[in-house]
């Protein structure tokens, strides 16, 4: 999924970095991933900027964006959770909550690992590092 999700992003390649990246190579591709971010549509927030929430640092989306935060979809489980003794029809409203709730997960998640990934090959294979990591600026608490 995160490959066809790339394959469809405006800069389906970011420039390759050689050595350690820059402020400047960073600001670059920070740029270029922003753009793909607002490109794919959706309904956590974000408007007409899409899934740009994943990749701009908080401060500065709120600032630039919308006053309205990204927000990320949690995991919405296993299976629904139905209250006991539930009748049909309210049994069928949860199971079409939980399928979209799994569809926005897996369309984020995929938008996400498609990002990282993007990022993570524009660096040279000898600054692969964590601290390189670190220095692009992800909020990895939601991989």
């Amino acid at each position: 999924m995160a490959d066809a999700i790339a394959s469809a992003f405006p800069h389906t390649i970011l420039t390759k970095v050689n050595g350690t990246p820059s402020r400047v190579d960073i600001d670059d591709a920070q740029d270029k991933q922003t753009e793909n971010a607002a490109s794919r549509p959706s309904t956590r927030g974000g408007g007409g900027y899409g899934h740009a929430g994943m990749v701009v640092p908080f401060a500065r989306y709120i600032a630039e964006c919308l006053p309205t935060a990204y927000l990320w979809e949690v995991h919405p489980g296993e299976a629904p959770n139905y209250p006991h003794n539930i009748a049909v029809a309210p049994q069928h409203m949860l199971d079409n909550n939980f399928a979209r709730a799994n569809r926005v997960f897996k369309d984020q998640s995929g938008t996400h690992i498609a990002l990282k990934n993007q990022c993570f090959l524009g660096l040279n294979p000898a600054e692969r590092t964590e601290q390189s990591w670190n220095k692009l600026e992800w909020d990895c608490s939601q991989c």
